[in-house]
C-alpha cells in the first residue's frame, strides 16, 4: 500500500512526498534495502504521477508502522530500525518523571539522492498513549544514546542513532515517532506502533 502526503512549499515551489510502505513485519535492522532495477523500492506502486490505490484521505492517520520505509521523492529514506523498553542507567537524565524507564529508538537517515544532505537539521521526537503525551528526551553521558544527527550525508549514504525517551512501561501500547527532516521542502513523518519491553 502507498500513500501520498504533500511537501511543504518553499522557494514558490511546490512538490510531491511519496511515502512507501515495504513489507517485512519482524524484519531485522539489518537486513539490506529491496533491490531497485529502475530507481524504486521493491513492491511500489505507480509514480508519484499516476493514481494511488489506498491513498489516505485527509482526515485519516497517516502515521507508518515500525516496520514500514518513510521515502521521500527526491531519494531520502527514513527508518525506525528498532524500538525497545528498557531502564535508563546510571549517569543518564530526562527519565525522573518515569522512574527510569524509558524507550530507545534506532532511527535510520539514507540519502539516495544526487547532493548532500544536511542531517543535522532532523528532528526526531517522540510521543505515548492515546493523547500523544510528549516523551522527554534522555541524555547519556556515555555517548551510547545521542541527541540526534550529526554532519551531512553525501549521496548514497547512510547514518543510525540511537536516542532515549522517557515513556512509562505502562504507555508501551502504543508509541510514536516523529522525524522532521528540518527543512521547507518536506513534512514530517511519524511512526507508530506497540514496543516490548527488553527481557
Amino acid at each position: 500500500m502507498t500513500r501520498r502526503v504533500g511537501l511543504l512549499h518553499g522557494a514558490g515551489a511546490a512538490a510531491t512526498v511519496l511515502l512507501m510502505l515495504l513489507a517485512g513485519c519482524g524484519r531485522p535492522p539489518a537486513d539490506p534495502l529491496p533491490e531497485r532495477s529502475d530507481g524504486s523500492s521493491t513492491g511500489a506502486a505507480p509514480s508519484p504521477t499516476g493514481s494511488v490505490a489506498g491513498s489516505a484521505s485527509p482526515d485519516e492517520d497517516a502515521s507508518f508502522s515500525f516496520d514500514d520505509i518513510a521515502s521521500y521523492q527526491g531519494g531520502v529514506e527514513v527508518e525506525i530500525a528498532g524500538t525497545v523498553g528498557r531502564r535508563a542507567t546510571v549517569g543518564m537524565t530526562g527519565a525522573e518523571s518515569t522512574r527510569g524507564e524509558m524507550v530507545v529508538v534506532s532511527v535510520v537517515l539514507r540519502n539516495l539522492s544526487s547532493v548532500d544532505l544536511d542531517a543535522s537539521t532532523v528532528l526526531v521526537t517522540a510521543a505515548y498513549g492515546p493523547e500523544d503525551k510528549e516523551a522527554p528526551l534522555v541524555t547519556d553521558p556515555t555517548g551510547t544514546l545521542t541527541g540526534g544527527f550529526l554532519g551531512s550525508l553525501t549521496p548514497g549514504a547512510e547514518n543510525a542513532i540511537d536516542l532515549g525517551f522517557a515513556v512509562p512501561f505502562t504507555a508501551l501500547g502504543r508509541f510514536r515517532v516523529t522525524v522532521d527532516l528540518g527543512d521547507d521542502r518536506y513534512e514530517p513523518v511519524s511512526f507508530v506502533g506497540a514496543v516490548e519491553r527488553e527481557q
